[in-house]
């Protein structure tokens, strides 16, 4: 298992809502979304910075040359982990202005939806 460098991304469980306030499953398209930044068969080069807690390998993941994790949050399907990084603030913020991907509407941000799915 890997996990990206500095992001967090809704869960595939969670749902945001959009500009309209109607739910939306946040975590099946942020999903597919990174499905679509590479395409079957392609050749990634990831740098192996850390290992968390769950023994998945933190990476910092290329393809073609661009950052996957900065295509996400760029694309608003996931946010800067500020907790472990501050390389995707930037790139947050102007998803955000721009009301990209979940933040188009309203959000739980996922560290914060996980911390409330432990407490059921």
């Amino acid at each position: 298992r890997l996990r990206l460098h500095g992001i967090d991304a809704p869960e595939l469980k969670q749902y945001c809502f959009n500009n309209a306030k109607q739910p939306y499953n946040c975590g099946k398209i942020a999903r597919d979304f990174l499905r679509s930044v590479i395409e079957i068969g392609a050749q990634i080069e990831c740098q192996h910075l850390d290992t968390d807690r769950y023994r998945r390998l933190i990476v910092r993941c290329f393809h073609h040359g661009k950052d996957i994790a900065a295509q996400l949050v760029s694309a608003g399907w996931a946010v800067a982990y500020r907790r472990y990084a501050k390389d995707y603030i930037m790139a947050e913020k102007q998803a955000a202005e721009t009301r990209q991907g979940i933040w188009q509407g309203s959000f739980t941000h996922p560290e914060v939806w996980r911390r409330k799915q432990r407490q059921k």
